[in-house]
């Protein structure tokens, strides 16, 4: 759609917009609680009761006749109240609406006094469509107008101005106002919204973003590629990015990683692994065990289990203890920590870390990770120039490389199922 084109479809619907909320009808609370007295409250409640159990059905206290019947009553009684008022000016004080202000709404706008009852300041009670705009527009545009009064209300609405009419009329005009922008706002996220566009739109945002190259590609996966433009653009040549197109293309089950080159130092691999054990193997003693094992020793005296409790105790705590120094220890230890005096002692090696892994030295000294030797990640790639004996030369301890990888996962039994 052209810009001109879009400019004068625009200006047309706000034209429409503006005649409908000329038919509207607001709500006025303090002009209704102006007339309400306790007679009036106390008929519209049982109406209100009665209207609310017709639309739920709910028919425990009275027949749907009788409640049909009521309310029928209450109608016609108000508009002979409001005949009667008007020539007499006495209210006639009988089942009907009592409330001048509701009355008079229902008379002579036929807005429904349940509507307007039960409705909010501001709200809109009443409308006339007169056919320019389609059910959704007006539905969304309602919508809108909710938005736009809530907003005002705890925003702009100001309690001690309420009972004057000019600022009533300013805060109908202010609300109707910034609905219509808010309508027309929606409408146009309509028209840049990714997943409305047909095959030819995608394409030309494509192309205007020079990506030409994606033909082959499906229409959904080009429509996730463009929601997700915006973040590859502005993390190219992060690690982030990898997440993100594995999502774009659905593959929840997959995980990438990143290499790192690291220095073996002299006996390092035995520290690591001693590292590992303690980290991973070593196993407190349970209390509740070593005493259960005393108490069922029929062998001991009563005196005896009394005193060998309480060495076993003394003793478990104390290798409990001793437990967790030791992995306090061995949970700092790191490469960088390790012996670089003497290079010819140093073994490179390379280690498999997920990406989105952004604290290297804690992941290293607090999980598990796949080791690999030099010859194993650079021997099949001709790109690669460096000799390992001169990357043990160099001074340092960790450095992300090129490389990475993907590793995918499935579930045998649920892809069995499935067939």
């Amino acid at each position: 759609m052209s810009k001109e084109l879009l400019n004068k479809v625009t200006t047309a619907k706000v034209e429409q917009l503006i005649d409908f909320a000329k038919t509207f009808v607001f709500k006025d609370h303090y002009a209704a609680q102006t007339d309400e007295d306790d007679k009036s409250q106390t008929f519209s409640h049982k109406f209100l009761i009665e209207q609310l159990a017709l639309v739920a059905r709910d028919y425990s206290f009275d027949s749907e006749v009788n409640l049909r019947a009521n309310i029928a009553t209450y109608l016609a009684n108000t508009k002979n109240i409001y005949e009667n008022y008007k020539v007499s000016k006495n209210e006639l004080i009988y089942y009907g609406e009592l409330n001048k202000y509701y009355r008079d709404m229902y008379v002579e706008k036929n807005v429904d006094i349940f509507v307007a009852r039960t409705s909010e300041h501001f709200e809109i009670i009443h409308y006339t469509n007169s056919g320019k705009l389609s059910e959704k527009e007006i539905s969304d545009f309602l919508q809108a107008y909710q938005d736009s009064r809530i907003l005002f209300m705890k925003t702009v609405y100001t309690e001690s101005f309420g009972t004057t009419e000019s600022f009533f009329n300013f805060c109908k005009f202010f609300i109707t106002f910034q609905a219509i922008q808010m309508y027309v706002n929606n409408t146009m996220k309509a028209v840049f919204d990714v997943d409305q566009m047909d095959e030819y739109s995608v394409e030309n945002l494509l192309y205007s973003y020079g990506i030409y190259f994606l033909k082959g590609l499906s229409q959904s996966y080009k429509k996730k590629l463009l929601k997700n433009l915006n973040f590859l653009f502005n993390n190219k040549g992060n690690d982030k990015i990898f997440t993100t197109i594995l999502g774009i293309f659905g593959l929840e089950n997959v995980q990438a990683f990143k290499y790192y080159i690291i220095k073996d130092h002299r006996d390092s691999i035995t520290k690591l692994n001693d590292k590992q054990d303690v980290l991973f193997n070593l196993i407190d003693p349970v209390l509740a065990d070593k005493i259960a094992e005393i108490d069922n020793n029929v062998a001991l005296t009563e005196p005896e289990r009394v005193e060998l409790r309480h060495v076993t105790k003394v003793k478990v705590n104390a290798q409990i203890k001793y437990n967790a120094e030791l992995r306090e220890k061995y949970r700092s230890k790191n490469i960088k920590n390790l012996d670089k005096t003497d290079p010819n002692a140093s073994q490179v090696k390379f280690i498999r870390v997920p990406f989105e892994e952004k604290n290297f030295d804690k992941f290293t000294s607090e999980n598990k990770f796949d080791v690999y030797t030099y010859n194993e990640i650079t021997s099949a790639d001709p790109t690669w120039k460096i000799k390992e004996e001169d990357v043990a030369k160099l001074q340092f301890n960790a450095i992300q490389t090129k490389y990475f990888d993907i590793r995918s996962s499935f579930d045998v039994l649920k892809l069995t199922t499935q067939l």
